[in-house]
């Protein structure tokens, strides 16, 4: 059996939802194809992962009407600081203090923090809702064959799908890279962050707190309700050791590590680890074949902007992709996807260099390298011009926008 489809998406996740979402409200017909079972249905705890949404997604999830229930269980992020070593984590005296107020976008937050977990609920109740989106959960991809004109992939059910283009968003162990033949190049930072949830009796204050400890960053992410998401980085033996504690010598670990000043503490949920990678595709890009977001880059969680960068794949080339059916110009060249790659690659290049420097040059036993850290926090502290600049960049509202990121439609 045979399905003609224009636009096929391999991986239903976040980002391969949200574009599915896109070209179907502007007059595509999409298959999707999962290997999960794809359900409107919250899982009821905290299962690990919660995202820094940057100001710009948040516009693009507002003008594709996804905003409002998603905002329901996002914390707004007003404040972040900054500090290394083991200075107190919520003190007034932080290396680098950013603030929404100083962001030059009115009086909006930098960002917000939201569990995967609602995040993938309004997705995937709002797929289900779009005629032209085909939804083929539980099964795969096996086998890809490229032609003049389309490409045929093949499922583990047995059905062919016929497509205009090939979009692989599915994950850093792609199979649509894969079975493309594209390479990818990277390393493994010997490092794993331990991932959890907090209760506290104090409020957070809607600050967020980074953290330059000589073993790794840990992140401290507002969540509703008193609760805090915990993103803290060890080197792997020791994150091993870490693992196989008890809750409760867990908890006086990490509070022992973060110096947090917010009362009576604990854990909300498991805990869950992830090693860490860095990870680039050689190109993003084949003949009528595209990877977005973990399927052509993974990079060092220690910015929190590994989501955005995906969702702006996702409103980028979807952007191209309407554009240029518009104009009747097939989609699935290599002319209107190298337009694609061209606008997506040098950002990545240097978020994925950025990340590994500042992992490499905060994140060590150095003092010659932890002085010359912290001073040059405090400089940038006191300079307001690069102070607006840098918090710009973390809300994703520098360089060559998609419209959508604009929170304009295309």
């Amino acid at each position: 059996m045979s399905i003609n489809t224009q636009v096929l998406i391999v991986g239903g996740s976040i980002n391969g939802a949200t574009l599915a979402i896109i070209l179907a409200q502007n007059g595509l017909d999409v298959t999707l194809v999962e290997p999960k079972k794809i359900t409107g249905k919250a899982l009821s705890n905290f299962d690990g992962r919660a995202y820094s949404l940057a100001l710009a997604t948040c516009k693009m999830l507002k003008i594709l009407n996804l905003w409002e229930e998603i905002k329901l269980n996002s914390e707004p992020i007003l404040d972040i600081k900054v500090n290394t070593s083991n200075r107190s984590t919520s003190g007034s005296d932080s290396l680098l203090h950013f603030s929404h107020i100083e962001m030059a976008e009115g009086d909006n937050p930098m960002g917000y923090i939201l569990e995967d977990r609602h995040f993938r609920k309004t997705l995937f109740s709002q797929l289900k809702k779009y005629s032209n989106i085909n939804i083929l959960d539980e099964c795969y991809v096996t086998a890809q064959e490229i032609h003049d004109g389309y490409a045929v992939s093949s499922l583990s059910t047995g059905k062919d799908i016929k497509s205009n283009l090939v979009i692989g968003c599915d994950g850093r162990n792609s199979v649509t890279a894969s079975l493309a033949k594209i390479n990818k190049f990277g390393w493994n930072y010997n490092q794993i962050s331990l991932v959890c949830a907090l209760n506290h009796e104090k409020s957070h204050n809607n600050c967020a707190y980074q953290l330059f400890n000589p073993s790794g960053p840990i992140a401290i992410l507002p969540l509703p309700n008193n609760r805090s998401s915990i993103v803290w980085t060890e080197d792997k033996h020791t994150a091993e050791f870490i693992n196989k504690l008890n809750k409760k010598d867990y908890l006086k670990t990490l509070s022992s590590k973060i110096n947090l000043n917010l009362g009576e503490v604990s854990l909300s949920g498991k805990q869950f680890s992830y090693p860490l990678t860095l990870s680039l595709r050689e190109k993003f890009i084949s003949n009528r074949i595209a990877l977005v977001g973990d399927a052509a880059h993974g990079i060092h969680p220690l910015a929190g902007q590994g989501l955005n960068l995906g969702l702006r794949d996702v409103a980028s080339i979807g952007e191209i992709i309407i554009n240029a059916t518009r104009r009747g110009e097939d989609i699935g060249t290599k002319t209107v996807l190298k337009r694609y790659e061209n606008w997506r690659r040098f950002e990545i290049s240097m978020m994925a260099a950025t990340t590994d420097i500042l992992n490499k040059t905060l994140s060590n036993n150095n003092n010659m390298l932890k002085v010359v850290a912290n001073l040059g926090l405090k400089a940038l502290d006191k300079n307001n011009f690069l102070k607006k600049s840098f918090i710009r960049e973390a809300a994703g509202l520098n360089g060559e926008l998609p419209k959508l990121l604009q929170g304009k439609l295309i």
